[in-house]
């Protein structure tokens, strides 16, 4: 497999953009691109969808991330990255959609990324994975209108998102990054509280003296915060760290 691109089922369209790209580019053949919510380039039929999905995870010469509102979300997409990243194996951060770089945490942050959003820095992904796969681009003027089309589609999924009547067009940062201390109460529908609002249940992480990386779960999102599930060591009454990513919404009031 030359090529395997992760990404949320949201954004197929941008993933096809980005397919249709890299093949007038590179000539690649359709069979050596994965693109699993794309039509022509999905799992075969009677796949075991996790076992297919983790070899070729591994097997891909070239591995993109396609981060965006929507994929920061996705457990899949989150999984694949991680393993990707866990295998030493060559991974390249595309942003769309708005995404900045610090929309990455941990050692993913160490990664250079590309942008959709930006047309000279499509060229750099063009070229940058024609050097992985060993080929010769064709010439820019006949993929050109490709280059162009996923920058306007990824300008466009940023402007839906912008213009959501969920959002207050005085914030200027899409992305939200917010942290506090709690003392657990219960493990059950525990409430975290914050005054700037998201547009969807964020990722959510929790860290305690004794057991980094907690894992929670959250069940409930409300119009003054949400709940979770902690399934950790942490014991009621102890105090920890929580931090939530995601895209912000409008100011809380």
């Amino acid at each position: 497999m030359d090529i395997f691109i992760s990404h949320s089922s949201k954004d197929a369209d941008l993933a096809l953009a980005l397919i249709e790209l890299l093949r007038s580019a590179l000539n690649i053949p359709q069979d050596q691109i994965r693109c699993t919510s794309v039509d022509g380039y999905r799992l075969p039929a009677g796949a075991r969808t996790e076992d297919q999905l983790r070899a070729e995870v591994r097997s891909a010469t070239v591995f993109i991330g396609l981060i965006t509102p929507a994929s920061i979300q996705s457990a899949y997409v989150l999984f694949e990255l991680g393993a990707r990243w866990g295998a030493d194996l060559h991974l390249i951060p595309v942003f769309a959609s708005g995404i900045r770089s610090n929309t990455l945490q941990g050692p993913l942050l160490n990664l250079n990324a590309l942008s959709c959003d930006d047309v000279g820095q499509v060229h750099q992904l063009v070229h940058d994975i024609a050097v992985v796969l060993e080929k010769r681009s064709n010439n820019p003027a006949s993929y050109l209108r490709h280059i162009a089309s996923l920058v306007s589609l990824s300008t466009e999924h940023l402007k839906s998102v912008a213009n959501s009547p969920e959002i207050d067009s005085g914030i200027g940062e899409l992305l939200l990054i917010q942290e506090g201390t709690e003392i657990l109460s219960d493990f059950e529908d525990h409430e975290v509280y914050y005054a700037i609002q998201y547009m969807s249940p964020p990722s959510l992480s929790l860290q305690y003296p004794n057991n980094l990386g907690a894992r929670v779960k959250i069940v409930e999102q409300r119009a003054d915060g949400f709940k979770y599930i902690v399934n950790s060591t942490i014991y009621t009454g102890d105090e920890f760290t929580w931090k939530a990513q995601g895209i912000r919404a409008r100011k809380g009031s």
